[in-house]
């Protein structure tokens, strides 16, 4: 073994040795705190080999909700979703079924140039639709060259 590769070899086993003796900790503290679903805790991590440490735990906060009802309609179904106001979290439950609408209905009678129809209208959402047509009458020629 030449004179280079033998210091090479002593210097790595050097590093090695020192690696594996104890360390004497140099610790830097932090206080991670407590978050709605996570423990806070006391972070300790040497400076010279990483190494960490926890202790002081203090429980989870847990969630701060506000809620927001929203009512059902004649079409869409109603729920209340509550928000954390600390972290953003949220969830939507107290599903109620939609309504259904409330119809009011009017039948227009044909004449000579307009169908007739029913027409029906919701009294909550106004939503119309029109249903039972009827042809128009047309003309009656004969009653009207008996006119002149």
């Amino acid at each position: 073994m030449t004179g280079i590769a033998l210091g090479i070899m002593q210097a790595t086993t050097a590093k090695a040795e020192e690696q594996t003796e104890e360390c004497n900790h140099e610790y830097v503290s932090e206080t991670v705190l407590p978050t709605c679903t996570e423990k806070g805790y006391d972070l300790h991590v040497c400076s010279l080999c990483r190494d960490e440490r926890k202790d002081a735990f203090t429980n989870e906060v847990g969630h701060e909700y506000s809620s927001v009802t929203v009512e059902s309609t004649c079409k869409d179904r109603g729920y209340t979703t509550h928000f954390c106001n600390v972290c953003g979290y949220e969830y939507t439950d107290s599903y109620v079924e939609a309504k259904g609408h409330e119809y009011e209905s009017e039948t227009f009678l044909p004449d000579c140039v307009n169908n007739g129809y029913t027409e029906h209208i919701c009294i909550v959402c106004e939503y119309v639709f029109v249903d039972s047509i009827i042809p128009a009458l047309g003309h009656d020629e004969t009653a009207e060259a008996t006119k002149l």
